[in-house]
């Protein structure tokens, strides 16, 4: 009887196709998206190797770890390298996966080493597929895809944390209020922090009726106590319409929202 043996070898899209021909019958049903996400980590040469998550085939010849793996080389067409475990016991199959945990997007970020880890987050799993043509809104970010972003756009991600931060007794939904911050520091970098800052309750000026950040102030705070319910991504819809409103020097009493997601602040300089 032959003992298992594990070896690095090339992976082609034949040779992946054949062993998933192999595909034992209790494998999990596939996920077409994670599949996408893996083939475009090959695509992009993102993919590597070191994995301790072995492609198992069993003494019978079966694929019984690894189909995800061996969908993405066929999908994308790339010859990859990966470690390759041969004869494993039949009934290892019931034993695969039981300590799988994926990491989350704040995961990765904290990796990055970013502050504010967890609302930065949120920021880029709302903005990466707006921002990343590319990726299918709720699509998996790949691990390039959240540093590149990060390093890019550090600055104004820890300026909107921050600024959404200090607004915490304000707004329920800091990371989502942040990534429309995000938005509207990319218009203008200091304008948008100085409006920001009016929408904390620590403000030391009191603002008139009809001004727009008092009225953003206000809509966060009925969302956070309840009395309404906002629309999906509301607080980042909010923050953009309400500092376009300020930026054209308009006053604003109440603040519309749809199912539609503004991507840049709609604004006339009028000042």
């Amino acid at each position: 009887m032959s003992n298992p043996t594990i070896q690095q070898i090339d992976v082609d899209p034949d040779y992946a196709k054949s062993l998933l021909g192999t595909l034992d019958p209790r494998q999990r049903v596939q996920r077409p998206r994670h599949v996408q996400f893996l083939a475009r980590e090959m695509e992009s040469g993102n993919w590597h190797s070191t994995t301790n998550d072995l492609i198992v085939v069993s003494k019978s010849g079966t694929l019984i770890n690894g189909q995800h793996r061996m969908a993405a080389v066929v999908l994308s067409g790339v010859t990859s390298k990966f470690w390759v475990m041969y004869d494993a016991p039949d009934d290892s199959y019931g034993v695969m996966d039981q300590g799988n945990s994926p990491r989350t997007l704040g995961d990765y970020v904290r990796g990055a080493g970013a502050m504010y880890s967890s609302m930065i987050a949120t920021i880029c799993r709302l903005l990466l597929p707006i921002d990343n043509k590319d990726l299918a809104i709720s699509s998996r970010a790949s691990t390039a895809d959240i540093q590149r972003y990060i390093n890019d756009e550090y600055d104004r991600l820890l300026v909107a944390a921050r600024l959404a931060e200090s607004s915490r007794d304000v707004c329920a939904s800091k990371g989502t209020f942040a990534a429309g911050i995000v938005i509207c520091l990319r218009h203008d970098d200091s304008k948008a922090a100085e409006f920001f800052e009016m929408v904390s309750t620590s403000y030391p000026h009191g603002l008139d009726a009809g001004h727009p950040a008092r009225t953003l102030r206000d809509l966060l705070i009925a969302d956070r106590l309840k009395k309404r319910q906002l629309v999906k991504g509301g607080p980042m819809k909010a923050a953009i319409r309400a500092y376009s409103a300020w930026i054209e020097g308009k006053k604003l009493f109440v603040i519309k929202l749809d199912e539609s997601m503004p991507t840049t602040p709609k604004v006339k300089v009028t000042i």
